[in-house]
């Protein structure tokens, strides 16, 4: 049977690896691939490959994914997460490669998983120990997110395929805990039996519409809300939005809601719904805190999480801040009303503008959307002191695939204080060589950070180019993933070094990779 979904694979460590090296070692890495086939053979199912065929063969330089390389070891420990985009997949083929600098990397050990033969479920991961060919074991967690099922689908997709505002399954839950559980001591935080909480989850995958018998546990209801929230492929506060939300939530207690208004009155309209449709849920529970115990502080603790954190946790850029929004919203429902609420000009449509609207209500303060570089800002600062000195404008420069000089921050520092603001980094950004990220899409802008962690591995001394030292390892892995280039080194050298100088910085790569549309 075919699996189609996202397939997260966590490549934990391997034991006893076939050594590959003249000193009885090897760097290994683990690569995955789907397969479309399995066949039967004399009763028994087995790849599209037979298993001596499977060990000679190469694995395909196209749609496979990798761990990063362990050097000089035959148990080596990753502890890394690979996603990979199911269609139709029946086999998982997994290499275990020894990395070469100069290419033609070498196989340690082969294995395959049947997808069909691990019964997998959805959300579940599923731990498993391989055995490997000739020799040595891997050991892996497997968990399939099948994204036609109800958990694991976006909420838009959701309302849209069962007609209504809010998803069933939350609706059915609020009717439910406001029945038989406000005033339940604890409610939200106190968990409901595992077992008891994923049956109640299959009845709503296999019946969208299903609706709640009476006589289950408080705390299995509400278990499964928060389960249903928290697997959620995007939160309800959407990743896009999060530091703005964040940022916004902060400076309530001044009485300064213009931002987070600006942030919230952007949402897609099927998050706006269910926020709206879970706040007012909350507001029930706490307005009975004396018996429940549930205050605003309490709730936020316990949905934080799973409502505002953005699925990429490597995304938060402040400890807590999840929590002060929730809090926030309960104390002062009335932003919400505001923000969701009908727009004064009926004639405007764009979400940047209808914010705009909105806040004229409530206030006169200028609006300062941060930008597609703030991410970049907030992940080189820390929150405390919210400048940046040199070295992290440098780093900061790095992942927009540009290099930084003493005269780069010299003019950026304006003010003259030897740290940046956000305003005085977003000012020169935009003014600067690197102004191009800000005119690329968010795919793009994702794609050229996730490019400079990629130079980064080259680059060892970390100074922005790849010497003449470094360069043979570049050529070699970037001719090995089939990049459109010479496979003289040399004639590679010319098309990627635009100042012929011998070296390639990190703006000439990024600049190749745009030109050429890789990225």
């Amino acid at each position: 049977m075919a699996v189609s979904g996202t397939l997260i694979v966590n490549i934990v460590k391997a034991n006893d690896l076939q050594p590959c090296d003249k000193n009885g070692l090897s760097d290994p890495y683990v690569k995955l691939e789907a397969a479309p086939e399995v066949h039967e053979e004399h009763g028994r199912r087995r790849s599209s490959l037979a298993l001596g065929d499977f060990f000679r063969s190469k694995p395909q330089k196209k749609h496979s994914l990798r761990t990063t390389v362990m050097r000089k070891t035959l148990n080596p420990v990753w502890h890394e997460n690979i996603e990979m985009e199911l269609h139709d997949a029946e086999v998982i083929r997994i290499f275990v490669m020894d990395w070469d600098r100069m290419g033609g990397h070498d196989q340690c050990g082969v294995a395959e998983l049947i997808l069909q033969d691990l019964h997998l479920l959805n959300h579940v991961p599923k731990p498993l120990t391989v055995n490997l060919q000739p020799q040595g074991t891997l050991e892996l967690t497997v968990e399939l997110i099948d994204h036609t099922s109800l958990f694991g689908l976006d909420i838009t997709s959701v309302v849209q395929r069962e007609g209504m505002k809010v998803p069933n399954i939350m609706t059915q839950c609020f009717r439910y805990v406001e029945a038989h559980g406000l005033s339940e001591p604890g409610i939200y935080r106190k968990c409901g039996s595992l077992t008891s909480v994923l049956e109640l989850k299959s009845k709503f995958i296999d019946d969208e519409r299903y609706e709640l018998p009476e006589g289950i546990p408080i705390d299995v209801v509400a278990s499964l809300l928060k389960l249903y929230l928290r697997e959620m492929p995007e939160p309800l506060f959407t990743n896009e939005l999060h530091a703005d939300i964040v940022a916004g939530a902060r400076k309530i207690k001044s009485s300064d809601c213009a931002d987070i208004i600006h942030a919230l009155a952007r949402l897609p309209q099927a998050h706006q719904d269910a926020v709206v449709a879970l706040f007012a849920h909350l507001q029930k529970i706490r307005l009975q805190s004396d018996k429940n115990k549930m205050t605003a502080q309490n709730l936020a603790t316990c949905f934080g999480p799973s409502i505002v954190s953005p699925s990429d946790q490597s995304n938060i850029t402040e400890i807590g801040g999840d929590n002060i929004v929730v809090a926030a919203l309960l104390e002062n429902p009335f932003i919400l009303e505001i923000a969701f609420g009908p727009d004064e000009e009926k004639e405007i449509t764009k979400p940047r503008e209808r914010a705009r609207a909105k806040i004229g209500r409530v206030s006169n303060a200028s609006l300062n959307h941060q930008g597609p570089f703030h991410s970049v800002f907030c992940k080189h600062t820390f929150s405390a002191a919210r400048s940046m000195n040199f070295v992290a404008f440098a780093e900061a420069c790095y992942d927009l695939g540009g290099l930084a000089t003493h005269d780069d921050f010299d003019r950026a520092d304006v003010a003259g204080k030897g740290n940046l603001s956000f305003d005085e980094f977003d000012a020169w950004a935009r003014g600067s060589r690197l102004g191009r990220y800000a005119t690329i899409s968010p795919e793009r802008q994702k794609a050229i950070q996730q490019m400079a962690n990629y130079f980064r591995f080259f680059d060892k001394d970390g100074n922005g180019t790849v010497d003449a030292k470094e360069y043979p390892a570049l050529h070699a892995d970037l001719v090995t993933h089939e990049y459109a280039l010479p496979a003289d080194p040399d004639e590679c050298l010319r098309v990627l070094d635009k100042n012929g100088d011998g070296e390639v910085s990190i703006e000439e790569f990024a600049s190749w990779l745009l030109e050429n549309d890789f990225i």
